[in-house]
C-alpha cells in the first residue's frame, strides 16, 4: 500500500512530546501523518493538502478549537475533526464542538487514551465527507 492510499491524519498540538507520541503511534497503526504546532500552520496545511482526519488540540497558542473549527467550516473541506483535550469533556463542550463540525471529543490524558484516539481516527477515516 502506498502512502497516498493510507488514511491521512493532521495532528495539531502545541505539546511537543504528545505530538511526537501521537505521530509515532498513528504511523505504527497505518496512518500517514503530518504535524502542526499552531492553528495558523494547520489551516495552511488544510488549504494545501487533503486530510481524512484532523486531531485538534482544544487550546493552541494562537486560537482555540472552536475558532479552528469555524475556519475549517468556512473552507468547506471534507475532513473529519476530532478535538483532543487534557481532561474529560463536559456535555456543553461536546455539544459546542459537534455544532461546529467535530466528529468526536477525546481526552488525551492519561496516556492510555491514545488507543481511543487511534480507534476514533480509524472510525473517522472510514467514511467521508465530513460528519457535520
Amino acid at each position: 500500500m502506498s502512502s497516498r492510499e493510507l488514511p491521512r491524519v493532521l495532528i495539531v498540538d502545541n505539546d511537543e512530546h504528545l505530538l511526537q507520541d501521537l505521530e509515532r503511534v498513528l504511523e505504527g497503526e497505518g496512518f500517514a501523518t503530518s504535524t502542526c504546532w499552531s492553528a495558523k500552520e494547520a489551516l495552511q496545511a488544510l488549504e494545501q493538502e487533503s486530510f481524512d482526519v484532523v486531531l485538534l488540540d482544544d487550546f493552541l497558542s494562537d486560537m482555540d478549537a472552536a475558532g479552528v473549527l469555524k475556519e475549517i467550516q468556512a473552507m468547506q473541506r471534507p475532513v473529519r475533526v476530532i478535538v483532543t483535550q487534557n481532561g474529560p469533556c463536559t456535555p456543553d463542550e461536546e455539544q459546542q464542538y459537534a455544532a461546529l463540525g467535530a466528529c468526536a471529543v477525546v481526552a488525551k490524558r492519561p496516556s492510555g487514551r491514545v488507543r481511543e484516539l487511534v480507534r476514533q481516527c480509524w472510525h473517522a477515516a472510514g467514511t467521508r465527507p465530513a460528519c457535520s
